[in-house]
């Protein structure tokens, strides 16, 4: 079987052929192509096939960043709408199917080495019990894993767009900040690279005297949350870190907040392009600080296994394994 895969982020796409024989999965070329670059999703796939020629894909599965419906996507972040019929003719391949980000990236757990993942809290996995998995991007993504029969089944949510609950002090000041912009503030608005971005933008806006000139003058030039990332984590800059350190702390309470909604006893993955890029922060222990702080359910969520993935990959295997698993050829 000819597989062809793509995972469509708002910032970056990434496509890859697969054949899956035998048994045995055969990576074939990949290549990552800038989403904006292109006004559809097919051009980029006629492109990519253009470039990597081989045999004729018998299916495809394309994970996109947004709501999926009835074969139907309109991307969060781009300005594309997908529709799985119109593709199939587009591209010629006999069977398409789009399916969100996230929901691929569940299916990819299944597939994760020992390597591939770090856990934070060890816990007590239940077997077969729910797993969640979240993580931080363009935006903030989110599933659920149920048990059906020998394999997992993922759902598809879009609780990333919930509203933001602060925790403290600070954190209600931020709200408030952020309320005299926006209509309504929600977790994908802060949990999320331009989310750093505005949590420092708060930071800077009472300390406008303590920003770090080189920051300032770099960030306009490249990725502004990459470029605090390294200002916190290489330079100790103080306020990078302190936006770091709200960030991680607001990740964590809605990392706790999915486990306890969806009572994950199997455990949390965190997934997306940036946790692994800040592991340090990770390993302070404001993320577990703020993901157990969940009185009286502590005793619940002490249990729960947290684990960082770190194969930045997992959502376009992830899209492979929601073919295998529609063949009932994904192992359990």
């Amino acid at each position: 079987m000819q597989i062809l895969t793509g995972d469509i982020g708002g910032t970056k796409t990434l496509l890859q052929r697969i054949a899956f024989q035998d048994g045995q999965w055969i990576e074939g070329p990949k290549q990552r192509y800038d989403s904006h670059a292109y006004p559809d999703l097919a051009p980029m796939v006629q492109a990519f096939l253009r470039d990597h020629p081989g045999p004729s894909p018998d299916t495809a599965c394309f994970a996109v960043a947004g709501p999926v419906h009835d074969g139907m996507a309109r991307l969060t972040y781009l300005p594309w709408e997908l529709e799985q019929n119109r593709l199939q003719a587009q591209l010629n391949i006999p069977r398409v199917r789009i399916i969100n980000d996230f929901e691929a990236i569940g299916y990819g757990i299944s597939t994760l080495l020992d390597s591939e993942y770090e856990t934070l809290q060890a816990g007590q996995a239940v077997p077969g019990a729910i797993q969640v998995v979240l993580g931080a991007g363009t935006g903030l993504g989110q599933c659920i894993r149920i048990r059906k029969d020998e394999q997992y089944q993922v759902l598809a949510t879009e609780g990333g767009h919930a509203d933001f609950a602060p925790v403290n002090t600070e954190q209600i000041a931020l709200l408030q900040h952020l309320l005299t912009q926006h209509e309504r503030v929600s977790y994908d608005d802060l949990v999320s690279g331009k989310g750093l971005v505005r949590i420092y933008d708060f930071l800077c806006q009472d300390n406008p005297n303590k920003e770090n000139p080189q920051l300032r003058d770099q960030r306009i030039h490249q990725d502004a949350a990459a470029t605090i990332s390294e200002f916190a984590l290489q330079h100790n800059d103080p306020l990078a870190n302190h936006a770091l350190d709200m960030f991680v702390s607001i990740y964590g309470a809605q990392a706790g907040n999915l486990a306890l909604t969806a009572l994950a006893l199997g455990g949390v993955y965190i997934a997306g392009g940036i946790a692994p890029k800040i592991l340090p922060k990770f390993h302070t222990g404001l993320f577990m600080q703020h993901f157990l702080a969940k009185s009286p359910m502590q005793h619940i969520i002490r249990n729960i296994p947290v684990h960082v993935i770190l194969n930045p990959e997992i959502g376009l295997r992830g899209a492979g394994a929601y073919l295998l698993a529609e063949h009932q050829l994904l192992p359990s």
